[in-house]
Formats: C-alpha cells, sequence, structure tokens
C-alpha cells in the first residue's frame, strides 16, 4: 500500500507486528531486498523470498526497550547517591577553602613579619661584619708586625706567602717590581731563573706522591724534587730579586700581601719567625669575617623559609579552591562526583581521554580544557592544540543519563571539532525525562 506525503512517497508494511517502522520508503519496493520485516515490500517479486522477521525483531526490541529502561531507572537511583555525595563534598571543599583563605592570611602576617625582621638582623650583621673587618685588619697588621723582621726576614715572608697563593702569584710579584722600580734593577732580572726557584720552592712545599717504573718493571716512590731546603731555595730567590732595593719594604709587603689575599698567610709566617706560637689568634675567622653569622638571622631565616614554603603550598590550594567555588557542578551538585576523575575508551584507533572540569586528549594531542557549560549537560572543552592550517581543537562531550560513567562515542563532525557521548548517573535528573520508565515501546528498526 503506498502512502503520499508532501516529501517522499512511502509504502505501508502490511504487518509488522508493532515493529517499527510501519512503512519504508516507496523507491525500496520491489528492489530484491526485504525492508519490511514481513517482506510485504517485495510480495509482487517472484525471485524474492522473504520470511516474516516481524515478531522476533519486535520482541527483541522490546528486550532492548526493557534493559534501557532498567539502565535509566538504575541510574536515576544512582543520581540520588550522586548529589548526596556531590553535596557533601563540596561543602567539606568549601569548607577547606575558608581555612585555607584564614591560614593564608595567618602565614602571611607572619612571613612579613619575619621578612622584617630578617632586614632588621642582615643589616645588623653587615655592620658586625664590618667592623670585624676593620678589627681584622688592625690585628693583622700588629700580627704582621713588619717592623720587628730584617730586610731578609720580609723577603721571605713576601716569596713564601707569594709561592703559596697561586699559580700567577709570581707573575704579580713580577708585574710589581716592573711597575715600582727603576728599570736598571727590573732588567737584570732573569725571568726563567726566577719562576725555576719558584716552582723548586713550591714542589719542595707539597711532595707528591708520584710513582715511576723503573727499567726493570718495578714501581717505587719517586724521588724528591729537589734535595735542597726552602731556606736554601728561597736565598737564591731573593738574591735573584730585587726586594730589598726597594725604597719602603714595609709598604710593598703590605700591598702584595693585601693584592695576593694572603695577609693572614704573611702574619702567621712572621709570628712564627718570631717566635710567637701562642699568640690565640683564629686565622680563619679572622682571614673570612664575612663567614661570621648572627645565630638569630640563621634560625629567622630558617623559620621564614618554611613560612614561605608554607604559604606557597596555601596559595596553590587556594587557587585549586577558587576554581572549584567558580565552577558549575549542578543544581544539587550531582556533576561533583566526576570533578578529579578521567575516563577512556578506544575509538577508530584512537585513544579518548576526558576529565570532567579537566582536560580532554585524543592520544597525547590536547583536545581543550574544560571553559563553560553550553546546556545543562554539555560541557564545552576549548584552546586545545592547533590543527594543521586550522582552528585549535575543541570537544563538546553531551551527558546522556545511564546506570554508569563512561564514553559512549566520540566523533569529529567537522576538522578538528569534536563531539562526544558520555553516559553518567549525574545526568539522570529529577526533571529528565529519559529517567522515567514508560509503558509505551519504542522500538527503532533499520530504516527509519
Amino acid at each position: 500500500m503506498l502512502r503520499s506525503s508532501s516529501a517522499v512517497p512511502r509504502f505501508r508494511c502490511t504487518d509488522t507486528k508493532g515493529y517499527e517502522p510501519l512503512d519504508v520508503p516507496a523507491h525500496v519496493v520491489g528492489d530484491g531486498i526485504c525492508d519490511c520485516c514481513d517482506g510485504s515490500d517485495e510480495a509482487w517479486n517472484d525471485r524474492v523470498q522473504c520470511s516474516n522477521e516481524c515478531e522476533r525483531m519486535a520482541e527483541e526490541a522490546r528486550r532492548a526497550d526493557q534493559e534501557r529502561q532498567a539502565q535509566l531507572q538504575m541510574g536515576y537511583e544512582r543520581f540520588r547517591s550522586y548529589c548526596d555525595i556531590g553535596t557533601r563534598q563540596y561543602e567539606a571543599e568549601f569548607a577547606e577553602m575558608h581555612e585555607t583563605r584564614t591560614a593564608l592570611e595567618r602565614v602571611a602576617t607572619e612571613v612579613a613579619e619575619l621578612e622584617r625582621r630578617k632586614a632588621e638582623l642582615s643589616t645588623q650583621q653587615e655592620k658586625e661584619r664590618d667592623q670585624r673587618k676593620k678589627d681584622a685588619d688592625t690585628v693583622w697588621k700588629q700580627a704582621l708586625a713588619l717592623p720587628q723582621l730584617n730586610v731578609e726576614q720580609k723577603s721571605t715572608v713576601l716569596l713564601t706567602a707569594t709561592i703559596e697563593a697561586s699559580d700567577t702569584g709570581m707573575e704579580t710579584l713580577m708585574g710589581y717590581l716592573t711597575t715600582h722600580f727603576p728599570s736598571e734593577l727590573t732588567d737584570s732580572v732573569d725571568d726563567v731563573e726566577v719562576f725555576s726557584l719558584a716552582a723548586e720552592v713550591s714542589e719542595i712545599l707539597n711532595p707528591t706522591d708520584e710513582v715511576v717504573v723503573d727499567p726493570a718493571g718495578e714501581a717505587t716512590k719517586a724521588p724528591p724534587p729537589s734535595a735542597r731546603t726552602v731556606d736554601t731555595v728561597l736565598a737564591e730567590l731573593r738574591q735573584a730579586l730585587p726586594l730589598e732595593s726597594a725604597p719602603d719594604m714595609d709598604h710593598m709587603v703590605i700591598e702584595l700581601l693585601t693584592d695576593l689575599k694572603q695577609f693572614s698567610r704573611g702574619a702567621e709566617l712572621s709570628l712564627g719567625m718570631r717566635g710567637e706560637t701562642g699568640h690565640g689568634l683564629d686565622f680563619e675567622a679572622l682571614a673570612n669575617p664575612n663567614s661570621w653569622t648572627l645565630d638569630e638571622l640563621a634560625h629567622v631565616e630558617e623559620d621564614l623559609s618554611e613560612r614561605q614554603r608554607r604559604q606557597r603550598e596555601l596559595e596553590n590550594n587556594k587557587q585549586k579552591l577558587d576554581t572549584l567555588e567558580g565552577t558549575d557542578f549542578g543544581l544539587l551538585k550531582e556533576y561533583f562526583v566526576l570533578n578529579g576523575k578521567c575516563f577512556e575508551s578506544h575509538v577508530s584507533g584512537f585513544k579518548y581521554s576526558i576529565c570532567p572540569f579537566g582536560d580532554a586528549k585524543q592520544d597525547h594531542t590536547s583536545l581543550g580544557k574544560f571553559t563553560t557549560w553550553k546546556d545543562t549537560n554539555v560541557m564545552l572543552f576549548d584552546n586545545g592544540a592547533k590543527c594543521w592550517n586550522g582552528p585549535k581543537r575543541s570537544l563538546q562531550v553531551t551527558f546522556t543519563c545511564g546506570a554508569e560513567d563512561k564514553i559512549l562515542s566520540v566523533e569529529e563532525p567537522e576538522t578538528c571539532v569534536y563531539a562526544a557521548s558520555f553516559l553518567s548517573p549525574a545526568a539522570c535528573g529529577h526533571n529528565d525525562e529519559r529517567t522515567q520508565p514508560t509503558t509505551t515501546d519504542h522500538r527503532q528498526g533499520p530504516l527509519a
């Protein structure tokens, strides 16, 4: 039986026993394919034998519909639980939010006070260090006591401290002589001899445990680099240099020891030459006045570091809670249960991950972050990874009532624009008609 409409003529199937569709497009009649479940669209085609499948298909559709209704009913029951749990969790988070803000205000006050105290103590410490440096300079000069040394001793102090200073110590000394001494004195200096003698002194003062292998293959300790004493080599070095011709030898020694940062070593050598071993000086402390610290400042800095760490921790929590406060989790907080969770599904060879109120991905490619609700059950994710020669990826997630939380499907209706269907009890609201069991059949056949 043909039935006309303003659009496409339809053929009404004879007896579908309640299975839908009750009619099919007229152009499929007699095409050799059984479109009606009772085969009535091919009744006049002797070449095709269609069996009547209406009763079986109607029963399958009824069972599928009953299962769907059972799932909806279960989803509705779980919806109530989602509301209860979501409300409790949200209220707990809200209470934590208030506590965090209060704690942050308190910690901020503590940090400000500790910073103020640190500044005060730092100033006090710097003043004390400056004074200690001045005191150290006075002590060093007194300990150096150059007027109490003869010319030979002064030269020995200077040369020993210079050689011990660094690899460039002798270069500094030679540069000083060239700058401050008359050329007739420095031109006669044999640089090769001077540096050779200085190296010999250094080797004697710092012997190595080098091992050598003799012709027989025996490993033995290397002989000392020089059989001579330091005093002997230093005496030759003094003769090779015009140190004792300096117009003001004390000034030269002090200036060079200062440049070489060897003032403390020079004082130590001078004290030894004078036999003053019981001087009671703390050479390390005097040489490093900036290493001295106020005990209280150290404690304040430790407390400040701990308070600042706590402040950063609270600020991070506050940012998360502020975001929480500005997010719509549903009128009854039914969607709060999904917050912080992620769900995965493999579709067409891709692994999709959707984190409600978080982000979404296709494998490792970002599909965006949650921005807002487009409707009461439609989430929008924007600003994902940019497509080649296209827009940034985005995702629209439509939540439908179901007994469990899971991704139902993912499609790409437009280039880099994705659409997903997500089952969840959270979508089973009181006014959602999908949660209401029905007594009528909603069966859908292959052709609509």
